[in-house]
């Protein structure tokens, strides 16, 4: 009876699409990220306010089985491993 419930289990997914938001003006972003790491943090600009605002991770909105690809919002701003600190934006 356990080996059945062990076989007919869903395989976990990968990534999940998570929902980002500033904390100058509440701005939000959708981002992917891997489900094992940490929440995320980054330093993007925030059209609202017009200035280079903190953003963190809010909640996690879905699993996503397969995906390929990088997120245009962080990529340059956040070449961080996890667990370093965020460095200032020049």
């Amino acid at each position: 009876m356990f080996i059945t419930a062990w076989l007919c289990a869903k395989p976990k997914s990968k990534f999940v699409l998570v929902l980002c938001e500033s904390m100058v003006s509440g701005h939000k972003v959708n981002l992917i990220r891997e489900r094992l790491a940490e929440k995320m943090e980054f330093m993007q600009f925030d059209p609202y306010a017009q200035v280079m605002a903190y953003y963190k991770e809010r909640k996690k909105i879905r699993s996503i089985k397969d995906w390929r690809g990088e997120n245009a919002y962080t990529k340059g701003y956040n070449d961080k491993e996890v667990g370093e600190p965020i460095r200032k934006m020049q």
